[in-house]
């Protein structure tokens, strides 16, 4: 069983690495890397679920969120609405490796759009995660 002191910390290293996850996406999208740059988005936004799967339930959860997972957070009424649900399902299905082909042709303007829907995304989640 986890101590509180350690679930904390476990909470704000999520968190980090979030944030450093969306950082890199970031660079990557300025040096013209737009699929690596999309994927470190997805990985920042699993982080951050995974910190917030941890404060909610007390587990981390897995490295992959199924529309189950994602639809149970939601249902727990911790904020996370339909439409965000919808998008982390759909970004998380083109990043995987066997869908990657939906990025073949991604463009700087799509990827931008992209992560900016994931920096969104990501401050709504901060805000539940600090609840």
């Amino acid at each position: 069983m986890m101590d509180n002191q350690n679930k904390i910390d476990q909470i704000q290293s999520g968190c980090e690495l979030s944030r450093n996850y969306m950082n890199l996406a970031e660079l990557l999208l300025e040096d013209h890397m737009y699929v690596p740059a999309i994927i470190f988005g997805e990985m920042a936004i699993m982080s951050l679920l995974r910190a917030i799967s941890l404060k909610q339930r007390g587990t981390m959860g897995s490295n992959y969120f199924d529309l189950d997972d994602l639809t149970e957070l939601m249902r727990q009424n911790i904020g996370v609405r339909l439409d965000e649900v919808l998008f982390i399902y759909t970004i998380t299905y083109i990043t995987r490796e066997v869908n990657m082909s939906c990025l073949n042709k991604i463009n700087r303007e799509q990827s931008q759009k992209l992560l900016l829907k994931v920096k969104g995304l990501l401050g709504e989640l901060y805000l539940i995660v600090n609840e």
